[in-house]
Formats: C-alpha cells, sequence, structure tokens
C-alpha cells in the first residue's frame, strides 16, 4: 500500500488575513476583495468581556488556487462524441469483468470516470471490480463514492451489500454485518440474508459483539466519526489516506490555530479528487471524522471548494471552531438513459450550484462533534435557466446554539431541518437550534 505523501500547512495563526507571509502549498493567497466577504456569524455572549470574537479568518484555501471555475463548453458534435465515448468505457468494462479481465475492467471505468467522476454506475461497476481483483480498500473508496450519489432504495442496497463483501474481505466481520442490515433495511434478497446469517453465526461463535439490526437508524445528524484516539496529526493524516471517500496518496493536514489547538482540517486525495475532513482532539487522542467538503474534477463535472476559513469562537459552553467555506458543482449529467439516448435533444445541459455556509466541530463533556455543511446561500440553476432554486439565511451563534433567520426561498423547495427522512447538508428553517442537535454523530 502506497503511504500517504504529508505535507503540512504552516501554522494557521500564520495565514491570519492581518499577515503577509507566504503561504505554503494550497493555503495559497486570499480571495480578490470581491471575493473576500466572510458571511456574518457571530457569538453574542452575555457577558461583554467574554472574548465573543472569533480568531479572523485563518485562509485554508482560497479562489487563487489556478483551476478554472467552469466546465469546457460543447457543442452538439462533441457531446454526442463525449456519450459515445463514455458508453463505450462503461460496455466494455463491463465486458471485460464479466470475462474475469478484471484489470482491463477497471481500465474501461477509470476512463470513464476521468471525463464524468460523478457517473454512479462506473464507481459502483469500478467497485464490484476492484473488489474481485483484490484491490479492497480502493474498492471501498469508489462503491462508497457510488453510494453517496444512489438515490433508490434498490441501488443502495446493492452498494450497501457490496460494502459488507469489501469488509469481509479487509477482515472486518462486524462492518460487514452492519452493511448487509443496512442493505435488508433497503430491499429484501435472499443472497443477502444468507451472508447476513452467516455473519451472526460467526460472530456469536467467536464472542464478538454484533452491530444493531439497522446500524443509523438513531444516529445524530453531524459527520460520522471515521477512528478516535489518534496519537497525532500524522497518524490522523495517514488513517484518512486510507480510509477516506477519496482514498489516494495526498494528505495535507493544517495546524492548529494557536487559540485551538485542539481543532484541525484534513485534506486527502489526488490530483482530481479531494476530501476536506475535520478533526478534534480530546483527551484520548485526535478524532477523525468524514468529509465535510469534497472537490471533483473531470471534463464534464467540475465541483470544488473555492474558499474554506477556519476561525474559533470562545462561548459559554467552550470553543467552537468553525470553517466557513465556498463551494460550486458545474456538470453535465450523463446517467446511463441519457448514454442510451439518441438525438440532440437527449443531450444534457450545463446544471449549476454555487453555494456557501459553514461546518462547525466543538467539544461538550469530553466528547468531540461535528456539524455537516449548513448552508446560509445555495442557488441550483440549470441550462436553459427554466429551473431555478435558491435559499438564503443569516446563522447566529448565541450560548450553544445556531439561530437561522431571514430565511428567503425561491423556486421549488423547501427547507430541511433535522428530522426522520431529512438528510445533510442542510438548507434550514428559521429559528434556533442547539449545536447538539445538529452535530450528535451519524453512523458510518
Amino acid at each position: 500500500m502506497l503511504l500517504p505523501r504529508i505535507r503540512s500547512f504552516a501554522p494557521l495563526a500564520a495565514l491570519l488575513l492581518a499577515c503577509d507571509a507566504t503561504p505554503t502549498p494550497r493555503a495559497v493567497a486570499h480571495s480578490s476583495s470581491a471575493d473576500a466577504e466572510t458571511p456574518a456569524l457571530t457569538e453574542m455572549a452575555a457577558k461583554p468581556d467574554a472574548k465573543a470574537a472569533s480568531e479572523e479568518g485563518a485562509v485554508l484555501k482560497s479562489a487563487g488556487d489556478g483551476r478554472p471555475k467552469s466546465l469546457a463548453k460543447a457543442d452538439a458534435a462533441t457531446l454526442q462524441e463525449t456519450r459515445a465515448q463514455l458508453l463505450a468505457a462503461l460496455n466494455e468494462g463491463r465486458a471485460h469483468v464479466k470475462a474475469g479481465r478484471h484489470d482491463e475492467g477497471i481500465e474501461k471505468f477509470e476512463a470513464l470516470l476521468k471525463i464524468d467522476p460523478h457517473h454512479r454506475a462506473a464507481l459502483s461497476e469500478l467497485g464490484w471490480a476492484e473488489f474481485k481483483a483484490g484491490r479492497h480498500d480502493v474498492a471501498r473508496a469508489h462503491t462508497l463514492r457510488a453510494l453517496s450519489l444512489a438515490e433508490e432504495p434498490g441501488q443502495r442496497g446493492m452498494l450497501q451489500y457490496n460494502l459488507g463483501r469489501v469488509a469481509e474481505a479487509r477482515s472486518q466481520p462486524s462492518v460487514a454485518l452492519a452493511h448487509y442490515e443496512q442493505s435488508l433495511a433497503l430491499r429484501a434478497n435472499k443472497t443477502v440474508e444468507a451472508r447476513r446469517d452467516a455473519l451472526r453465526e460467526q460472530l456469536a461463535s467467536s464472542g464478538a459483539e454484533a452491530p444493531a439490526s439497522v446500524p443509523g437508524a438513531t444516529s445524530g445528524p453531524g459527520l460520522a466519526i471515521m477512528k478516535a484516539g489518534l496519537v497525532d496529526l500524522d497518524a490522523v493524516c495517514e488513517y484518512a489516506a486510507k480510509e477516506s471517500m477519496c482514498y489516494g496518496e495526498l494528505c495535507e493536514k493544517s495546524a492548529t490555530m494557536a487559540s485551538a489547538p485542539g481543532f484541525a482540517m484534513i485534506e486527502v486525495g489526488e490530483s482530481q479528487l479531494s476530501c476536506w475532513h475535520p478533526a478534534v482532539r480530546v483527551d484520548g487522542g485526535w478524532t477523525l471524522f468524514e468529509h465535510a467538503l469534497m472537490g471533483q474534477h473531470g471534463s464534464e463535472v467540475d465541483e470544488d471548494v473555492d474558499d474554506l476559513r477556519g476561525r474559533v469562537i470562545t462561548s459559554p459552553s467552550g470553543q467552537v471552531m468553525i470553517y466557513d467555506f465556498k463551494e460550486h458543482v458545474y456538470e453535465r449529467d450523463w446517467d446511463y438513459a441519457e448514454l442510451e439516448a439518441r438525438g440532440d435533444d437527449e443531450l444534457p445541459g450545463e446544471d449549476s450550484t454555487d453555494a456557501e455556509g459553514l461546518v462547525f466541530c466543538h467539544v461538550t463533556d469530553g466528547a468531540p462533534a461535528c456539524s455537516p455543511r449548513l448552508y446560509r446561500r445555495w442557488r441550483f440553476l440549470d441550462s436553459d435557466g427554466g429551473n431555478k432554486r435558491e435559499y438564503s439565511a443569516t446563522l447566529a451563534l448565541s450560548g450553544g446554539a445556531l439561530t437561522v433567520s431571514e430565511v428567503v426561498t425561491a423556486g421549488a423547495l423547501e427547507p430541511a431541518a433535522p428530522g426522520p427522512g431529512a438528510g445533510p447538508p442542510w438548507r434550514l428553517p428559521s429559528g434556533p437550534y442547539p449545536l447538539a442537535t445538529l452535530s450528535r454523530p451519524g453512523a458510518r
């Protein structure tokens, strides 16, 4: 296995907006003045001297990193050619895998994903081919990416089963059983039932503790904990590089702010794919969380974090680390039906989403927790402008709660609050939300 190539940012305190220090790689120059406004999130403490203000604007990533924020323009002939390339790669990859030529199939699926990294079917097929080829770590990462894009219960159930098979191959029977239980909660399947029952017997005979029947059914809305008790940020980086959805040899870790040494942000991946994972230190060591933000790039997808800034607020309940972000997703959505279609009428246009918001992390009674993305602005527009949806709100932190106000929506969009059937990231309705409500760790 490739060990992660670890690069450390200079201490965040050296990147404060008031400083002129030369940034290290990826912690680049500040955003332009037109893009540098940090949305308001204020601590309204009862006591005027309660250190309510944040340590301003440590830049983790800014809009000046050199990658264009757009898709390449394409006429109908170019799109027809792209569709032919995608369909050929998908069909050829499937044929190779069916014939047992897993390496050749993997090459075809990888070629497709360089064009469209959001292609769920290719991610699913690639993960299965890598599993059959014995590449279990990267198989897990690609299957998790496919799961993050799947919406239909049947698709999600299949991918949970695939993750169970991968977990068994990685000698993680309890993890595998959890995936099989989740798969069966989504759809009945005799094959999955048989593997689940066999694992239950295996765990019972070994005295190991079996997980709940449906993990995550009562879990919290916050980011899931990947690993606790890591000794230092190097260990965090090494674990994240292997276990992140953005599995890769690159790991960059931010040093901690002088006033908040127990918080950090880890970036994992490679040139076309990045995941940003928060980490929090408590008495037992560092706790690594699932990714909060993501970037993916291909000729048909441009998804990235445009600006990421860390600041700490001291509240009555303790320190709260806030990551203000801006992100975008521009893509042409090539699902399988469109690949098989014929004629210019079925060619996808460009959809665009631009958003900004925050992720926060904190420690309560020794337990670390991080929220998912919480939006203050979100805007979606399709290629012809016929489908436009928008959300905006003011977010304010006061005494252990996030207050959402001045909510405005447009188009077919309703704000969603934590609760059954509602998942992150969130465009919250107006109201107060205790930090614990938004950040209680979820299930992996």
